[in-house]
Order: C-alpha cells, then sequence, then structure tokens
C-alpha cells in the first residue's frame, strides 16, 4: 500500500478448515498436523487448525480527506497450505442460503455454491481459542461495529482477495448485502456500496445477477477457470467483467500513446516468491520471508535492496 497512513487495522480473521476432525489430528497425528497446516512462528497457544485468513482495516481521517469517505475493507488472503487445497477441491455444490440472508427465499431459493469454500468461510471449532466462531461471523461482526461507530458519516465497503480469498470476498460481499450489514444502523445515511475486487477467482456457484465485481485474472491462469464447468454445472462468473493485466493497465494510455508506467506497480514483488526478474534488478529471489533477505521498504512505498556496503 503506497499510503499506509489512510488505513488502520481493526482486526485479524481467522479460518478453520477442519472443524472436530482436524482438531483430533493435532492431537493424534502432530506429525501430520505438521504437514498439513501453516504453523505460528513463536510459541502462540491455540491449535494448529486455524489459520490467519484475512483481516478488516478502516480508513483513518486522513484516508476519509483523500478519498472522501470513510471506507471499510475486507481482504482474505490466498491458499496457503495443504488442507486449504483439499478444501479448494470440494467443488460439489451446496445451497447457498447461509450467506443469502432475504435473497434465499423466491428466485434465489435454489442457489448453490461451492462446498469447500463456503465450508472455510462458515466453519467453527470450540477447540480452537481463534475459531470459537466462523470467519463468516468474525467478518460479519467487525464490519457491522464500524458500520454503528460511523453510522452517521458516509461510509463504503470493499471487498478484496486472491484466489481462495477472492472466493471468500465474493461470499462475504453478498453476504454483507444480503443481510444488511451495509446498512447504518439507527441513521439517515443509506446502505453503502460493497464493492468486491477479485484477484484469480474461481468459479464460485451458480449464477447471482445482483453480484456486480471487477476480477483481476492473467489469460493464462488456470484457477479462474475452476472448478471445470462440465463438473459445476452454474456458477457465479465472476470474469464477466473485462480481464485486466494489472500491469498493462497502469500504463496503457490507448493505440496512439506510448507505454508509460502512470501507477508505481513496484517490479520488486515480482521476486517475492520466485525467481523472474532480470539481473539488471537487484532483486534476491524469493526475498519475503522472515528477515526479508535485506530487502527494506522506503518512504515512497517502493522495496529495495538495503546495501550495507553504500551505508
Amino acid at each position: 500500500m503506497t499510503h499506509p497512513e489512510y488505513y488502520k487495522v481493526t482486526k485479524f480473521l481467522y479460518a478453520t478448515c477442519g472443524g472436530s476432525t482436524a482438531s483430533w489430528l493435532a492431537t493424534s497425528m502432530p506429525t501430520v498436523t505438521n504437514a498439513l497446516f501453516v504453523q505460528p512462528l513463536g510459541k502462540a497457544e491455540g491449535t494448529p487448525t486455524s489459520n490467519w485468513m484475512g483481516y478488516v482495516a478502516v480508513a483513518t481521517d486522513e484516508g476519509v480527506a483523500a478519498l472522501g469517505r470513510r471506507d471499510i475493507v475486507v481482504v482474505w488472503r490466498g491458499t496457503e497450505n495443504e488442507l486449504e487445497w483439499e478444501k479448494d477441491k470440494h467443488f460439489l455444490q451446496v445451497p447457498a442460503a447461509p450467506v443469502l440472508g432475504r435473497y434465499a427465499d423466491g428466485e434465489h431459493k435454489n442457489s448453490k455454491v461451492h462446498r469447500g469454500f463456503l465450508s472455510v468461510y462458515t466453519s467453527s471449532d470450540n477447540n480452537s481459542m481463534y475459531n470459537k466462531t466462523s470467519a463468516r461471523e468474525q467478518v460479519l461482526e467487525e464490519v457491522g461495529r464500524l458500520m454503528e461507530e460511523y453510522k452517521d458519516e458516509v461510509t463504503s465497503i470493499t471487498v478484496t482477495g486472491h484466489s481462495l480469498g477472492a472466493s471468500l470476498a465474493t461470499l462475504t460481499a453478498i453476504d454483507m448485502v444480503a443481510n444488511d450489514v451495509n446498512v447504518p444502523p439507527a441513521s439517515k445515511q443509506p446502505p453503502c456500496p460493497v464493492t468486491a475486487i477479485l484477484l484469480a477467482c474461481p468459479r464460485v456457484g451458480n449464477p447471482f445477477p445482483l453480484l456486480r465485481a471487477l476480477h483481476v485474472a492473467n489469460a493464462k491462469d488456470i484457477v479462474p477457470q475452476n472448478p471445470p464447468s462440465m463438473l459445476l454445472m452454474w456458477y457465479v462468473d465472476s470474469a464477466t467483467a473485462t480481464i485486466l493485466y494489472l500491469h498493462g493497465v497502469a500504463g496503457d494510455h490507448g493505440d496512439n500513446e506510448d507505454f508509460k508506467l502512470v501507477v508505481p506497480r513496484d517490479v520488486a514483488l515480482v521476486n517475492k516468491t520466485t525467481d523472474l526478474l532480470e539481473d539488471e534488478y537487484p532483486v534476491p529471489a524469493s526475498w519475503w520471508v522472515v528477515n526479508k533477505k535485506c530487502m527494506v521498504k522506503g518512504t515512497d512505498g517502493q522495496w529495495k535492496l538495503d546495501d550495507f556496503e553504500e551505508a
């Protein structure tokens, strides 16, 4: 984020993939569990069946001055561990009623969604210190709290995520509108807009005409094409908007203009988890680790190698 001072994080979100079964696995087969779950870096208490899944943030006063409104952001991360990959494969459809609220009856009563995505969103685990409530309950409670706190201001809600996180963002956006979470309580303010920005989103469920989402995907990325349509007969095609290549949008000025980046897309981010940059760019391969391999973020928001020999 180029201007981190524009937002402040108010809550971290946690999800569980296995409920009581995963808790039993953690107790009975710790070796297997260590292979399946992302482990905390420190000696954090709790069960390894819960994982950090995202966060809720709200615009600061400085952010409001820049944006013109009090924006609430929900961010979901993508798939990180093997158990989450297993959930991604649970593509059989189940009723979407848990997230449809007032839309659960009538023409949408037969709506279906990907079973694995819905499970990650709605599962809880009484044996976990982080997931006694589901990711869904956590995010709706926190966004509802912020809507109450800023009920007399002009607000907006932005939901985003990558891959599995994009699927969760799709469910969250529908859930908040269907259950009136975007309605300021006891206020003259109208319901605020809910915007979904999805990155490489898989197919989530069958068509939901009320959903309007911006989907960003690379043309050769197979994730947005899964589950295959022959297996998922109806789905929310979150790619109906123009598919965008982010760097291309940032630098394209039309047929008669030269390509020139006007949005500071930091090239160092290419090598966060890969080794794709040419040698002319002094950026270590796979540098996004605990100590960042001496990569430091400058005041301009750009990452670069901290060359101690120049100090």
